[in-house]
């Protein structure tokens, strides 16, 4: 029996996803990492950026070493026009074990003091702020300071505040 022609390009279609899908999952970390360092540094479009940034903090978490030479492009998107691109930045810094772990303490204390930032980009800070250790105990203050503030008009970033600082070795409120 013969099948349809659209069933035979159907199966074709399958056959090479699964085929690409392998050849991903072929590719060392370190070419994968590379391909997202180069992402970040060079793509123009925000959420490139941002899946590049949130797949390098993914790495760095897995093997900090893999992500190092990202580091000052991370710094950077800090300051991106694009939210989602801080927040995503955020979020990755404190996953990659910076070497200057006080550098990106103040870059993300920045970031979690300005209330015209946006909440899922401080939230992210904040969060990135356990991955740091000890650098970040200094920021509990801040942090108890922000639960009380934000409590009636930003629970989601109350919470944040609050469970950061209790990670890092606050006593809850």
């Amino acid at each position: 029996m013969q099948h349809p022609r659209w069933y035979r390009a159907l199966v074709f279609g399958i056959v090479c996803l699964l085929g690409g899908a392998v050849a991903l999952e072929a590719q060392s970390p370190k070419e994968e990492a590379n391909g997202y360092i180069k992402d970040l540094r060079e793509s123009k479009d925000a959420k490139v950026r941002a899946k590049a940034l949130d797949e390098l903090g993914r790495l760095g978490s897995l093997r900090a070493s893999l992500t190092k030479e990202a580091i000052p492009d991370m710094m950077a998107a800090l300051k991106d026009k694009d939210s989602e691109v801080r927040r995503a930045a955020a979020g990755a810094i404190g996953k990659v074990d910076p070497p200057d772990a006080k550098a990106v303490f103040d870059a993300l204390m920045t970031i979690i003091k300005n209330d015209k930032e946006e909440a899922k980009v401080r939230t992210a800070a904040m969060r990135s702020l356990v991955g740091l250790g000890d650098t970040a105990r200094s920021a509990v203050g801040t942090l108890k300071k922000i639960q009380e503030a934000e409590k009636d008009k930003n629970k989601m970033l109350s919470r944040t505040a609050g469970d950061v600082a209790k990670a890092l070795g606050g006593k809850k409120n």
